[in-house]
């Protein structure tokens, strides 16, 4: 069904999980950490199938600006899987 991508673990446990092992969200002055630590909580191990890797394009990405844009297109593939609008060929 649309919206729904078929998780294979329990999602809000891992969230939790991995929210606690990140620690909390870097300070918005420091923009690479924001996206090395967004990368992470989008692509959680194990994986949740939601969201399309990024993490090694964001390690790969030059400079603030551009790891910031792939976490974006991260998100928003994301976000548009789990709505339905543009589910992942996965």
């Amino acid at each position: 069904r649309s919206g729904e991508p078929g998780l294979k673990v329990n999602a809000s446990a891992l969230i939790r999980k991995v929210r606690q092992e990140l620690g909390p969200m870097p300070d918005p002055k420091c923009p690479i950490s924001f996206a090395m630590w967004g990368a992470a909580l989008i692509n959680p191990l194990p994986a949740l199938g939601v969201a399309t890797e990024i993490r090694g394009a964001v390690l790969e990405a030059e400079g603030a600006e551009r790891k910031l844009a792939v976490l974006e297109r991260g998100l928003v593939k994301s976000i548009n899987n789990l709505d339905g609008t543009r589910p992942l060929n996965m």
